[in-house]
């Protein structure tokens, strides 16, 4: 037997010979005090509001200041900012400034939260809005359809880098835990032995599938969704070059592979897993359009070749810069999918489950 206050052990007795105390079986969990004052649980927590707003104004700051700075090294280089930001190089900019400068705000924003995607996708879908009043006070004409498709791309990349900053920098755990009595306390040990110690997750390959049916229309028909948008509403949404066009279209794309690797890694509990699958055999198709039409390759896949600085031909090197790519953004997309529709519960506990029902 044991006595809580002397921390010792006896034998043959029911009180403690020390201290007069009753003696407690290894079992037995102590009475506790509901005197004693709780803890705050919300102490080194901010706000939600307080990490949306430092989040968005540190994004906003960072790529306000980005973007003077590269004009100011444009014009000491006697290049005008105005026709450089509108060409393809310009608009690839601005799009990888956007994106840091999201991911830094996502990740101040997901820090020490248990589940940060929210904050993130907030914090990018603000900026997004942000950068696109800043955009049109600038002088942008509105009208551009870039603009518009920007905010859900910065959405998504903000929720992704605030799921990682909720990770690198956890939540502070609530230590809590109510007391149980004995028999509630054996049972739970009892449960807890006969669960198993290694859950294989399967892969389903429906879900594999349908993200890999999404990730290929992105890819292949994302030109044809960007000109039956621009037609649909009657030219309210334009782009004013070939290059805007290109780059909106290359947009499409992104967010279709990150959308189909969310689909492929929805509720399965591997998500990387899925996407990295969907992600492959879309390689697989798109390198095969690739080979079929060499001198006609789809818009979004020439972009990339093209900020890749990989000519398409030999079609071995522009194979391989397509495949690691589109692997790549379809794991994000597969994690991010798994973060936020986790599964409802393990095999051997919905069993259990319903033999208690």
């Amino acid at each position: 037997m044991f006595c809580t206050a002397c921390q010792a052990t006896f034998v043959g007795s029911a009180r403690c010979p020390r201290c007069g105390g009753e003696l407690i079986s290894p079992d037995e969990a102590p009475q506790s005090d509901f005197t004693q004052p709780t803890l705050d649980s919300n102490i080194g927590r901010s706000a939600l509001l307080h990490r949306f707003v430092v989040g968005a104004l540190v994004g906003l700051g960072l790529y306000l200041g980005f973007r003077r700075l590269a004009s100011g090294v444009l014009l000491a280089r006697n290049v005008n900012p105005e026709a450089w930001w509108d060409s393809i190089p310009g608009l690839s900019t601005i799009f990888g400034l956007q994106t840091v400068a999201v991911l830094v705000g996502g990740l101040l924003g997901g820090a020490a939260r248990t589940r940060g995607f929210a904050t993130g996708a907030l914090i990018g879908s603000l900026c997004g809005g942000l950068f696109l009043a800043a955009e049109v006070f600038d002088g942008t004409p509105p009208q551009l359809l870039a603009l518009y498709i920007q905010p859900l791309l910065l959405g998504v990349l903000g929720g992704i880098a605030a799921g990682v900053g909720s990770r690198i920098w956890p939540a502070i755990p609530e230590i809590d835990t109510p007391v149980r009595a004995a028999k509630t306390l054996s049972s739970v040990r009892l449960l807890m032995t006969d669960m198993p110690s290694h859950t294989e997750r399967p892969t389903s390959w429906l879900k594999v599938t349908l993200g890999i049916a999404l990730m290929s229309v992105g890819v292949l028909l994302a030109d044809d969704f960007r000109t039956a948008i621009q037609r649909g509403t009657a030219g309210m949404f334009k782009v004013d070059s070939v290059g805007q066009g290109r780059f909106v279209s290359f947009q499409l794309a992104t967010l279709a592979v990150l959308v189909g690797g969310m689909t492929a890694a929805a509720g399965t509990g591997a998500g990387a897993r899925h996407g990295m699958y969907a992600s492959m055999f879309t390689s697989a198709l798109v390198v095969g359009v690739m080979a079929s039409r060499p001198g006609n390759l789809p818009s979004p896949i020439s972009y990339t070749l093209e900020l890749l600085s990989v000519p398409p031909q030999p079609i071995t090197a522009a194979a391989m810069a397509m495949g690691c790519t589109l692997t790549l953004f379809g794991i994000l997309g597969g994690w991010l999918g798994g973060q936020l529709f986790l599964p409802l519960a393990p095999a051997h506990m919905r069993q259990r489950l319903r033999s208690i029902d």
